[in-house]
């Protein structure tokens, strides 16, 4: 099993992140095939292109995400929150630096892997304070062009 460490972006189900696949860290990113029915009528299932990323950047996104929950938990909590920015007021300027480190790991990252999730603990609930442990079927990685419409018609980080 692997693990989905983080939710970046939330629409009808995970999209993008961080995750491990083999043990590996990685950015996910959606390819919103999901929101298309498929030749039965039916949705088709959640896909995700994926990166791998060190260690040491996986522990920057972590520590980015602690801080977008410790200011979601507080935002939930009460209007005394500044609700358009993430970030407490301690951690704001820690959470630019992480941004600004991050960002460019995101940008540059080699999309070389093409999943499914096929087991999750919960799809449509994002974590809170936890991991959640999923299973990946992998498929053969799209053809560059295939890979350049997908890339094209994501809807988050672009």
């Amino acid at each position: 099993m692997d693990v989905i460490y983080t939710v970046e972006g939330y629409y009808d189900g995970w999209r993008s992140g961080a995750c491990t696949l083999e043990n590996t860290p990685m950015f996910y990113e959606s390819t919103w095939e999901d929101l298309v029915d498929g030749p039965d009528g039916e949705p088709l299932p959640h896909r995700y292109l994926l990166a791998p990323m060190s260690t040491e950047v996986l522990g920057l996104v972590l520590e980015s995400d602690a801080i977008w929950q410790r200011w979601g938990g507080k935002l939930h909590a009460g209007p005394a929150v500044d609700a358009s920015n993430p970030g407490l007021a301690d951690d704001r300027r820690r959470q630019k630096e992480l941004d600004e480190v991050i960002r460019p790991h995101w940008e540059s990252a080699e999309w070389c892997r093409y999943v499914e999730l096929e087991q999750s603990g919960g799809l449509k609930d994002p974590p809170k304070n936890g991991l959640f442990w999923v299973q990946w079927k992998e498929f053969d990685f799209p053809s560059q062009e295939r890979f350049g419409e997908l890339w094209a018609n994501r809807q988050y980080n672009s």
